[in-house]
């Protein structure tokens, strides 16, 4: 089987596997919604903002580092596995002292205690990016959405909300957090096939730390970027204000994980192996941000008009003051995804100095803006993620001009499909608006804001992109004439 049928058997997998995860997340915070109060989501995100960071110091490079690797000796994985947990180690025993500060009160007690708790995520952090790196590598998306679902299931989806029915509080999530990084681990070890040897070949492992390296500083930049908001919104704002940002990113990045996700566990690879391929490399990302542009933007488009419905139905009426800041992070949510795709065509090139400039950069003024927002309210933070989101984007877009040699209109061409659905979806459910009673219950709004979208996304890419609607279907396991001949010519 060629790289490009593996990667599109992959995609139909990894699609599937994310819509189910999507679901069991979104029955999980309907639930946790109501069983737990803003603050306390509040004192985990703030927990986190220490906790994600650490963990991509220490380990955000190390699984894409195994997977550009052209072979992997079983000594070289023996050392990446005892020197990975030597540094979980190492950070656990420096979280536990930052979690000592605040027991003795040099700040609030409760999230010391919080942070303390999280400690065991870094082992399984280091150990997952192992294994799911191995099963990467042999494009083995079946085994890797089986753990994941699993271990959403039982950790988020069955734990935590048992904790929270039983008055945890805050715990509840972290209870949920490591059950679910202590069952993922297990299966993907048990997956993947590796069994460590008390052996350390360090000259082995030598070219995958270098990679680790490089790509560490980008991913510890970007999280960093992805918690900064946290930081500063609960550092100038307060818990509960952090709390309503939580989960109002949570309801805009839960449906836009399913192109992200894919992108990110199964087309990087393949785009790694393109790259000295010109012309097929510029096949493969049109495809991607095509294809990618074609879900993300309908979907922003829509959840942003139906932000009163979406919060009132999926967290509850107690939320209702999140519900302004959804639009704001719908358009920094696209911008984001849509940068994310360009953002691994050029990590994939190897231009690993210009995106870590990129990302560099993004933060400063990223940061700059929050620290200006946070003295108006909790919208003008909102408004400065997304003024974040679209500068990552334009940069990214401007370095893959150099990377594929093609000039601006194309990538233009390449969003205009997802662009003309959503103006579309958005003026479908402009139209419910003026017919529907005003009286009409939030649920059967929601529901038929997403049947007319349904109904819209088909009929625009049916009529004007016929090829996209072609592809879109192959992705999913509908092949289609037009779709069977563009794969045979990409291969």
């Amino acid at each position: 089987m060629s790289i490009a049928d593996k990667t599109i058997k992959a995609v139909r997998v990894s699609v599937m596997a994310t819509l189910l995860s999507g679901l069991l997340q979104v029955g999980t915070t309907v639930i946790m919604a109501r069983l737990l109060t803003p603050a306390e989501y509040g004192l985990v995100a703030g927990a986190l903002v220490l906790v994600a960071p650490l963990s991509m110091i220490l380990f955000g490079g190390l699984e894409r580092a195994l997977v550009l690797q052209d072979t992997l000796p079983e000594t070289a994985l023996d050392a990446v596995f005892w020197g990975s947990l030597g540094l979980a180690g190492l950070g656990a025993i420096g979280l536990a002292g930052l979690a000592g500060l605040g027991l003795a009160g040099f700040y609030q007690g409760q999230l010391a205690g919080i942070l303390l708790a999280c400690t065991p995520l870094l082992a399984g952090s280091a150990l997952a990016a192992l294994y799911r790196a191995l099963l990467r590598r042999h494009f083995a998306f079946g085994r890797l959405a089986a753990a994941d679902l699993a271990s959403q299931f039982l950790g988020p989806g069955l734990v935590a909300i048992l904790a929270a029915m039983q008055g945890w509080g805050a715990y509840a999530i972290v209870a949920g957090m490591l059950a679910q990084s202590a069952v993922q681990t297990l299966l993907l070890a048990w997956f993947a096939g590796h069994r460590p040897h008390w052996r350390l070949n360090l000259p082995a492992a030598r070219p995958i730390l270098r990679a680790s390296l490089s790509l560490s500083g980008t991913s510890v930049l970007e999280v960093v970027h992805a918690r900064l908001p946290a930081a500063l919104i609960g550092l100038g704002l307060g818990e509960v204000a952090l709390g309503l940002f939580n989960r109002a990113y949570l309801l805009v990045q839960l449906p836009l994980e399913v192109p992200a996700t894919t992108v990110t566990k199964v087309l990087f690879g393949g785009l790694a192996q393109w790259r000295h391929d010109l012309d097929r490399l510029r096949r493969a990302t049109a495809a991607l941000v095509e294809t990618g542009a074609a879900v993300v933007l309908p979907v922003c488009a829509g959840m942003a008009l139906a932000a009163p419905e979406l919060v009132a139905t999926l967290l509850g009426p107690q939320w209702d003051a999140a519900v302004p800041l959804i639009p704001w992070l719908c358009l920094g949510g696209a911008a984001a995804m849509i940068g994310h795709f360009f953002a691994m065509l050029n990590e994939a090139a190897l231009r690993l100095r210009e995106r870590f400039r990129i990302q560099c950069f993004t933060l400063l003024v990223s940061a700059a803006a929050l620290l200006l927002a946070v003295r108006f309210d909790l919208r003008a933070a909102a408004a400065a993620v997304a003024l974040g989101a679209l500068l990552f984007l334009l940069l990214h877009i401007r370095l893959a001009l150099h990377v594929l040699h093609i000039a601006p209109g194309k990538i233009l061409l390449w969003l205009l499909p997802g662009a003309v659905a959503a103006l579309a979806c958005a003026g479908a459910m402009l139209a419910l608006r003026h017919l529907l009673p005003g009286e009409l219950a939030a649920p059967w709004r929601l529901g038929l804001d997403i049947a007319a979208c349904g109904l819209c996304l088909p009929l625009v890419y049916g009529l004007l992109f016929r090829r996209l609607l072609a592809d879109l279907w192959r992705y999913a396991g509908l092949p289609s004439r037009a779709a069977t001949d563009r794969g045979s010519k990409n291969q």
